[in-house]
């Protein structure tokens, strides 16, 4: 039976070849605390969540011939595994803010 008129069409049933198969949701987890992360660091310190991890660096500015300090800090959570890394390598952690 052929179908003259497309708007009365009846639509066309899905199977499992023609609908798209969508990926899974990656679940990330935290960055963690390596040695290569605290070898250069200047400061460690606890916030109210998180550790933070502060490396300080200096160059001189070639125009004026002062030392410029650069200050990066980045904030890794406080979990018990990063909480041990810091431990083994600093010693004791300081509360910050």
């Amino acid at each position: 039976m052929a179908v003259k008129n497309k708007k009365n069409a009846p639509m066309p049933k899905k199977t499992a070849k023609s609908v798209p198969k969508r990926k899974p949701a990656v679940k990330r987890s935290p960055p963690a605390i390596y040695s290569r992360v605290l070898d250069g660091a200047t400061d460690v310190y606890k916030t109210k969540n998180k550790i933070a991890v502060r490396k300080v660096s200096g160059a001189i500015d070639p125009r004026t011939g002062k030392v410029v300090l650069t200050d990066k800090t980045r904030y890794y959570p406080d979990t018990e595994k990063n909480r041990a890394a810091v431990k083994k390598y600093f010693g004791k952690i300081r509360k910050g803010r």
